[in-house]
């Protein structure tokens, strides 16, 4: 099947990251009483919903090359994901604060 789960799954957890922040930056931006502890955890789901789907992927796949050898799979890949999406979630927790306590520039929009 060429568009079905197995097609995507490789770039799952980043399709997940790239909807997620999407749909945080529409929030923000378009809500005008929004307050940032939404959009802090909006971002926090958001993140642990793509490292859940890098786990689930990397049952799901096998090793290769996929998308006519533009990407490699393999499981340092997997690592490095992990590792990416582990340590926004840490740069997330350490600016929990200065996101919170925000109070000004709410955009141009």
């Amino acid at each position: 099947m060429l568009f079905g789960l197995e097609y995507f799954a490789p770039i799952l957890p980043e399709m997940i990251l790239l909807f997620g922040i999407f749909v945080t930056i529409l929030v923000r931006l378009l809500v005008d009483k929004c307050s940032y502890e939404k959009v802090y955890l909006s971002s926090q789901i958001t993140l642990a919903i793509s490292f859940m789907s890098l786990f689930f992927t990397a049952n799901i796949i096998s090793y290769g090359s996929v998308y006519s050898d533009l990407l490699e799979i393999d499981a340092f890949s997997f690592f490095v994901k992990g590792l990416l999406i582990f340590g926004m979630g840490i740069i997330f927790c350490y600016g929990k604060s200065y996101v919170k306590e925000l109070k000004n520039n709410n955009g141009d929009y």
